[in-house]
């Protein structure tokens, strides 16, 4: 995680890390974020379950889901994938992606 929140730093891009699924509402209602990257198995809430959460309090929030088994995830508005370990430089064309191809849509 820590090492993901580097790299996007490291390219412009300004980043919050949360411990584990259960963090991630609370930085959705205190700060403005335009996109999320949900791993989809991790510690407390599992990807599926936050990405729901998300939607339903930010409709408009733009989802990169990464995930090691092949899947694409409802509600993500990109998913990228790699059976062993996503490569960062993947990750942050996704999350590019994610911000300049997929418009923001009003946040609650």
């Amino acid at each position: 995680r820590h090492t993901i929140a580097l790299n996007l730093q490291a390219h412009g891009v300004e980043t919050v890390e949360v411990d584990d699924g259960y963090g991630v509402p609370e930085v959705l209602s205190k700060q403005p974020v335009d996109a999320l990257v949900v791993d989809m198995i991790m510690p407390g809430k599992d990807g599926v379950e936050v990405i729901a959460e998300a939607r339903r309090t930010r409709p408009g929030l733009r989802i990169v889901a990464v995930s090691s088994g092949g899947q694409v995830w409802h509600g993500a508005s990109r998913t990228e994938i790699d059976p062993a370990r996503p490569s960062l430089d993947s990750l942050r064309r996704a999350v590019g992606a994610a911000l300049t191809r997929f418009p923001a849509r009003p946040q609650n």
